[in-house]
């Protein structure tokens, strides 16, 4: 049996907020995904594993939250069809894979990150993404750029 949860870690970052973290257990053991969000114990609701109401915007991290959490249940869903005595390795190994989809792209996995960004409102975020990508996308096509 394997569980998934969203969990406040307990470390603390620079900016006093803790990070926000996806919980994979099977067989009593653990292993913690990073999520793209950060927030204060009073922003968090630790029996539901959601933001609450004290969060702005939480309406749309609880979205991007729960899609992280349904593609890795699709993940576990696939792996117990395959192989029933996979591991937590087995599980970050598909889970780390399918965030950069089958052809590995750096492009395609940029562009899977702008969108989870402007799902959850980061639009700034999501700027510098794009700006960050069109930047490598120019510099890759132009073989003089290289160094």
């Amino acid at each position: 049996m394997t569980s998934i949860r969203a969990v406040l870690r307990k470390t603390r970052l620079a900016n006093d907020k803790y990070p926000i973290t996806l919980r994979v257990t099977k067989n009593r053991r653990s292993k913690y995904f990073k999520t793209p969000y950060n927030a204060f114990e009073i922003e968090w609701n630790s029996k539901i594993g959601e933001f609450n109401k004290k969060s702005s915007n939480y309406i749309q991290n609880n979205r991007l939250l729960n899609t992280i959490k349904n593609r890795a249940y699709k993940i576990i869903t696939d792996l117990e069809i395959e192989n029933e005595y996979y591991t937590l390795e087995d599980f970050e190994q598909k889970f780390r894979v399918n965030a950069n989809p089958i052809s590995q792209n750096i492009f395609t996995f940029g562009e899977e990150i702008i969108s989870e960004m402007k799902m959850s409102g980061r639009m700034g975020n999501a700027r510098v993404y794009y700006d960050t990508l069109n930047s490598i996308l120019i510099t890759d096509r132009n073989p003089k750029n290289w160094v």
